[in-house]
């Protein structure tokens, strides 16, 4: 992810116009039939091709949420169609069935980066962000998939101008006084990053991810490491980790009164020791 996104800052500093989307609905769309196709084509070894095609038919089984029947159902994800994202192999058949696409899009010399179904591209008009915008829409329907309507409200597909800020895998390219493009953490990812840690505050929330009082300080350290290494290099690096110390550090302890219902700044440090909250 660090690469593309690095790879992208270099692309924009030559093309300065952006194109921006990603695939609609893209890992509940992938059309099986394609995809276990093209699973047959491009690998080689036979015998693989009945155990990935098993994981092409995967479904969705019993969830966390109580409702998540429901959730399934509203998110659009039906039976028999697309694949089951969040599986390891996810990412690794979103390349099958894009490969065709990639190559073309090699062929052409398109300056254009795929991550996954993030797909980003750099031109020097606005005039030519619309044309790939064609060509990408041509390609995709072959296969069955959408896109989003440029620059439409709820859309993800867009065009910046030289003088916007572009945002790409959470990250914003701008433009620095020295004409360098930087990578900066964006403030709407970096609240999705406080809203995060605040949801660790609902016992419910702990309860149906099974996550235990035993577990949850460990699984707090693990997020942010998780943070920061994901989005190591941006610009406002200390600022990111300043705000996820402020919102994440308190969190234990606020998660201990929330549960025993009282103050512990009114204990003694042998009992904070003891609570392994000193």
């Amino acid at each position: 992810m660090q690469d593309a996104r690095g790879r992208a800052a270099e692309l924009r500093e030559a093309g300065q116009w952006v194109y921006k989307t990603d695939i609609q609905k893209f890992f509940d769309r992938i059309p099986r039939t394609a995809l276990r196709s093209e699973v047959q084509r491009v690998v080689r070894d036979r015998s693989l091709h009945p155990v990935l095609e098993a994981f092409v038919e995967v479904e969705i089984g019993d969830g966390f949420d109580p409702d998540w029947k429901k959730i399934v159902d509203l998110a659009g994800i039906k039976k028999g169609e697309g694949v089951r994202q969040g599986m390891p192999l996810s990412p690794y058949f979103a390349g099958v069935i894009l490969l065709k696409l990639d190559k073309d899009i090699e062929i052409r010399k398109y300056p254009v980066i795929r991550y996954v179904d993030d797909i980003i591209g750099f031109f020097p008009t606005r005039q030519e962000c619309e044309n790939f915008d064609k060509y990408l829409r041509d390609k995709l329907n072959e296969l069955g998939l959408s896109l989003g309507q440029i620059d439409a409200a709820g859309s993800k597909t867009r065009i910046y101008a030289p003088d916007e800020p572009a945002d790409f895998l959470g990250m914003e390219m701008r433009f620095v006084k020295s004409g360098r493009c930087e990578l900066r953490v964006s403030e709407r990812t970096i609240e999705a990053i406080e809203k995060n840690f605040a949801a660790m505050m609902e016992i419910d929330n702990l309860l149906q991810k099974k996550i235990t009082l035993a577990t949850v300080g460990g699984r707090i350290e693990a997020m942010k490491r998780g943070y920061i290494a994901a989005y190591h290099g941006a610009s406002n690096m200390s600022d990111l980790k300043s705000r996820i110390k402020s919102i994440s550090d308190p969190l234990f302890e606020a998660i201990l009164e929330e549960i025993f219902g009282i103050d512990l700044a009114r204990l003694s440090s042998k009992h904070r020791r003891f609570l392994a909250i000193d």
